[in-house]
Parts: C-alpha cells; sequence; structure tokens
C-alpha cells in the first residue's frame, strides 16, 4: 500500500500548479507529504479542510 501511496502522491505533485501536498486522514493522520509540505503540520491542514468542507458540504473535494 505505502508504493501505491507513493506513486498516487508523486503523480500529483507533477500537475501543474502543485509545489506541496500533506495526504491526512481522521484523526488528523498523516500518510504522507511530498514537494515543500511537512508533516509538522498535518494536523492543523486536516483541521483547515474539514472546516473548509463545511463551508460547501456538497463538495467532494476532501
Amino acid at each position: 500500500m505505502e508504493k501505491k501511496l507513493e506513486t498516487v502522491m508523486d503523480e500529483l505533485i507533477a500537475r501543474p500548479r502543485r509545489s506541496r501536498m500533506c495526504l491526512c486522514r481522521p484523526p488528523r493522520l498523516c500518510l504522507g507529504v511530498t514537494g515543500k509540505a511537512s508533516d509538522d503540520s498535518a494536523g492543523i491542514i486536516h483541521a483547515i479542510a474539514e472546516e473548509a468542507a463545511r463551508l460547501e458540504p456538497k463538495s467532494s473535494h476532501l
């Protein structure tokens, strides 16, 4: 599973206008980071994403 996750993250970070990525899952568990991201930020990034999702509950971005 770890290799698949790394492959997906590498493919996503290679897309235009992406310089960092932090992949998290509840309860704020960091699964991986790439680019200029830091795993120290995983908890706060996840919390911000949860709050943002509440602004547009029907969105499928999370």
